[in-house]
């Protein structure tokens, strides 16, 4: 099994995208959601990645 080496994350101003890679970029989990930078307050962005990492 692949070991994850980094994540990326496409967040937009309406969509949240986050994909853990492996170091030869294939995709071993991701996460999705509705949370874009608009919809969330400033200080909801770090708990809105960090749950979106546990997942």
């Amino acid at each position: 099994m692949s070991k994850a080496s980094f994540v990326a994350v496409d967040w937009g101003t309406t969509s949240f995208r986050l994909w853990v890679m492996d170091e030869d970029a294939n995709i071993l989990a991701a996460a999705t959601g509705p949370y874009g930078m608009s919809r969330l307050k400033p200080d909801e962005y770090d708990r809105a990645l960090e749950d979106s990492l546990r997942n």
